[in-house]
């Protein structure tokens, strides 16, 4: 069975056009994931972790920048 990764991006900075950088942790982990994407931080820990990724579906709201 495939593995599936599925994020959302939503609204970032219109005048800037780009997302804000932001600290992820994940399961109490002390080290973080700096990203404008949440959802690649989150695919980094999951490989990091040794899980085999197959595909990550990226959705954009109506407001998202891209």
């Amino acid at each position: 069975m495939a593995t599936v990764l599925v994020s959302v991006i939503g609204t970032g900075s219109r005048t800037r056009g780009e997302y804000e950088t932001t600290r992820y942790f994940f399961d109490g982990e002390t080290d973080y994931r700096e990203t404008s994407v949440c959802g690649s931080a989150l695919l980094r820990h999951l490989q990091d972790g040794g899980r085999k990724i197959e595909r990550w579906l990226i959705m954009g709201t109506e407001k998202s920048i891209w």
